[in-house]
Parts: structure tokens; C-alpha cells; sequence
């Protein structure tokens, strides 16, 4: 699976340039911080479309973010904000701060319709013995079974093009088998970042793994990457600039 994929509905640009604090906030206080993030750096074990291509570029990502100090109670709670996605953190006492995220997305993959007329969960195709009416004789035999007549209106089952016996719209032969192959996929976010009086420094590190529980895990491979991106940042007016809802960049207040 591609890495673009995995991290498909989080912003890796984003939340890799989301990082700034300098000195403590004191609860009610917020701070803003303009940062360049440089490009991920991927974990040998991470899939990529090509391995054998490799793309450099001193570019660097910018956008403007919150930190700010919302407690509930007495104790300091830290969050990071980069507009639309929020990450809870700490201060540590070497006086870095510590921001974490984590989801969770959980696939069922299978599951099938099937022909089954006697619904004993076999596929008619594949079961020795079909018998919808229950008389003890197989239905796939017109010689051993010469009538099979389970809505009893007087024609044969295996003649008809539609059996529905509840007159639901669908054919009774017709079952579907659920799936008991289950994908997890877990993405952990973790931020650390060091201020220093006007600017800051750190790295943004996202985790992913990928299991597969289930009968039908074929091409299902677990799999597991670590990207790694690390920023810059310094200060910036907090009455000057906003954070927009779902964006990767801050729109200054006029």
C-alpha cells in the first residue's frame, strides 16, 4: 500500500509543520507560530510506489499554527492546533513539549452473495448434496429428485428464474455469507518539539501499521512505516493570524 494512501485523510503537510511553543503558557494563554518542515524521511520497511526512484528537494512546507493552554481543572492541558485537527500534549521537564494522536480504522473484507437453495452456508455449485425441500433427495438431480417445489405453486424451482417465497423482490436462493476477515489499521501521531525564545525545533513521526485477522488475508500483507519530518519555527503576532478550519495554511486577520 502507498504511503499517500495510508495517510489518506490526515495532512501530513500540515500536521508535519504544525509545531511551535516558546516558554510556557500559562493556562488561557495561546501562542502562534509560522513553521518550514522539511520532507518526510521514510523507514526502510515503508512501501513506495517505486522503490528504485528516489526524489530530493530542499523545499520546505510552511504553515502557521496554535499552541495553547486549555485546562478542564487545575493542571496544565497543552493542545496543538493546526485548523480542523487538534493534538492533546505535555510539557516535560527538559522543557519540551509532547503532543500524541492516535486512529484507528477497522475494514471488514470479504463477504460474498452465493447460490444456496438449501442455505446450508455451501455454494449449490459445490455442495454434494442440495435439498431445498428437505426430502432427503438431491435437487441438482432431476433423475433422483424429479420435483422441487419449496413456494408450492405448482412449478418446478429449478425451471423458475425468481423463487421468492416472501415476496421481498429477492430471490430466497440467493444468501450472502459475512465476512470474518478483518483489516485494523492504526496511525499514531507523536510531535516533539524544543522552544527557544522566539523559534522552535522538533519532529513530527507518524506510525503506521497494518494486521489482517481472518480467513481471507491472502494479499493482505502486514506492514508497518514510520515517517519522519523535522521542522523549524519562530513566533509570530497571535492577534495577527487565525488558523482555519481544514486548511494548511493560516489566513492573517485583515
Amino acid at each position: 500500500m502507498r504511503l499517500a494512501s495510508i495517510l489518506a485523510g490526515f495532512s501530513l503537510a500540515m500536521l508535519a509543520a504544525a509545531v511551535g511553543c516558546g516558554g510556557d503558557l500559562a493556562p488561557g494563554e495561546y501562542a502562534a507560530y509560522r513553521i518550514a518542515s522539511s520532507e518526510p524521511t521514510l523507514s526502510d520497511d515503508c512501501f513506495v510506489d517505486d522503490p528504485t526512484s528516489e526524489h530530493k528537494s530542499n523545499f520546505r512546507s510552511g504553515s502557521t499554527v496554535l499552541v495553547y493552554n486549555a485546562p478542564e481543572a487545575d493542571e496544565d492541558e497543552f493542545y496543538l492546533d493546526a485548523g480542523g485537527i487538534v493534538l492533546p500534549g505535555e510539557l516535560n521537564d527538559d522543557g519540551t513539549y509532547e503532543f500524541t494522536g492516535q486512529e484507528t480504522d477497522i475494514q471488514d473484507v470479504g463477504g460474498q452473495q452465493i447460490y444456496d437453495s438449501d442455505h446450508d452456508g455451501i455454494e449449490d455449485i459445490s455442495d454434494p448434496l442440495v435439498d431445498s425441500d428437505n426430502d432427503g433427495l438431491d435437487d441438482q438431480s432431476m433423475i433422483d429428485d424429479p420435483d422441487v417445489d419449496v413456494d408450492m405453486d405448482g412449478q418446478d424451482d429449478r425451471l423458475q428464474d425468481m423463487l421468492d417465497q416472501d415476496n421481498d423482490g429477492l430471490d430466497d436462493r440467493i444468501t450472502y455469507l459475512a465476512s470474518d476477515t478483518k483489516i485494523t489499521e492504526k496511525n499514531t501521531y507523536s510531535v516533539e518539539l524544543l522552544p527557544d525564545g522566539d523559534r522552535a525545533t522538533g519532529t513530527f513521526v507518524v506510525t503506521t501499521t497494518r494486521t489482517c485477522d481472518g480467513s481471507q488475508c491472502a494479499g493482505y500483507d502486514d506492514f508497518k512505516c514510520k515517517s519522519t519530518t523535522k521542522f523549524v519555527g519562530v513566533a509570530m503576532d497571535p492577534e495577527s493570524v487565525s488558523v482555519p478550519v481544514d486548511s494548511d495554511d493560516a489566513v492573517p486577520n485583515p
